[in-house]
C-alpha cells in the first residue's frame, strides 16, 4: 500500500494531512502534560519531539509537491 501511495501521491494527501494533524496533536498533548502534569522530560523528548519531527517532515513533503 505504501508503494502504491508513493506512486500515486494525489491519493496520499488526505492520509498525510490526517497523519500530520495527529502527530501535531500528540506533540501538543505531550507539551501540556509536561507543563501541567509533570510528564518526565525524557518522555516529552522521545514522544513529543519525534512526533513533531514526523509532522514537520509530512508538512515539508506536502509543500514540496
Amino acid at each position: 500500500m505504501y508503494l502504491y501511495l508513493y506512486c500515486h501521491p494525489t491519493y496520499a494527501y488526505p492520509f498525510l494531512l490526517f497523519g500530520m494533524a495527529l502527530k501535531l496533536w500528540a506533540f501538543v498533548a505531550s507539551v501540556i502534560a509536561h507543563r501541567c502534569f509533570r510528564l518526565p522530560t525524557g518522555i516529552l523528548v522521545n514522544f513529543g519531539c519525534t512526533n513533531l519531527a514526523v509532522a514537520t517532515l509530512f508538512g515539508a513533503y506536502l509543500l514540496s509537491r
